[in-house]
């Protein structure tokens, strides 16, 4: 069953014996062979990520996107995303990883990557975490600078290519 919520996003009402659980839309795992109706809730996401990258003014490239998903999706901050990244590790492949439910031997996802961290890094947690978003902020800017800056160069070259044919 779907809902709106009072933060004006649809959410699905999931049950299960007496218990009711809202989720957004925007977090829901689908599964692996899609439902009826699947592709309504794709074009909804879809919406929403362009939405919300209008709203902020940073659009986000298409390979950082899947790292910003897993952090939702499997409650993580933003220190174990930036672990996971250091890592080396496929956010597509977080599934495997995160059954920790119906494995009971695995540790919880979020301890399993710091785990890793301490393992391969011999730290606990990065000297500094960088959110994904602000590290799209930074890489726009770098960029936006380097435009200006190469700019700022062909004015000068052009200058001295009057001045020298005179």
């Amino acid at each position: 069953m779907l809902e709106g919520s009072l933060e004006e996003e649809i959410v699905a009402v999931c049950r299960r014996g007496r218990n009711r659980q809202r989720i957004s839309i925007l977090d829901l795992p689908l599964p692996s062979t899609r439902p009826a109706g699947a592709e309504w809730i794709e074009a909804y996401r879809h919406w929403a990520r362009w939405m919300l990258t209008k709203m902020s003014g940073i659009q986000i490239p298409t390979n950082l996107q899947p790292w910003i998903d897993a952090r939702k999706r499997f409650h993580l901050s933003h220190a174990q995303i930036q672990m996971a990244r250091e890592l080396g590790l496929n956010p597509k492949k977080f599934g495997k990883l995160a059954n920790d439910k119906q494995e009971s031997w695995k540790l919880p996802h979020p301890q399993y990557l710091e785990h890793l961290y301490f393992k391969h890094f011999g730290k606990e947690k990065p000297e500094t975490v960088i959110p994904i978003e602000e590290r799209v902020k930074q890489m726009a800017a770098k960029k936006l600078a380097r435009r200006e800056a190469k700019r700022e160069r062909r004015v000068q070259a052009a200058a001295d290519q009057g001045q020298s044919d005179s």
